[in-house]
């Protein structure tokens, strides 16, 4: 998805106007991912929210939560990463962990 989003050209698209001022919110989705992306008039990406499920998981987080959560399973992670244009991306994982009929949310 990332890569459609890369390569999507606003300029092409039937909304598109010269108006310097204005810009663009567009979502491609796919199942429960997406990303919303902010395009300015000459089709640069401002910014954009990006949610992806069923993610594999750093493996230095994955360390991480074994030591400190011992007996512990992973039992679902997804990631979001906000990123804009003025600074670096940053990412975001949520991990649900299950133990017997007990789960915990764990965000890094």
């Amino acid at each position: 998805m990332q890569k459609i989003a890369a390569d999507y050209d606003v300029t092409k698209d039937a909304i598109y106007s010269n108006n310097k001022t204005i810009t663009y919110d567009v979502v491609f989705e796919a199942n429960e991912n997406y990303i919303k992306a902010v395009f300015d008039h000459n089709g640069t990406i401002l910014s954009s929210e990006e949610y992806y499920e069923y993610v594999r998981i750093p493996n230095a987080l994955i360390s991480q939560l074994v030591k400190e959560f011992p007996g512990w399973s992973f039992n679902k992670s997804n990631c979001t990463i906000i990123y804009s244009n003025e600074g670096d991306a940053k990412f975001q994982y949520t991990v649900k962990l299950k133990k017997g009929n007990k789960s915990k949310l764990i965000t890094n």
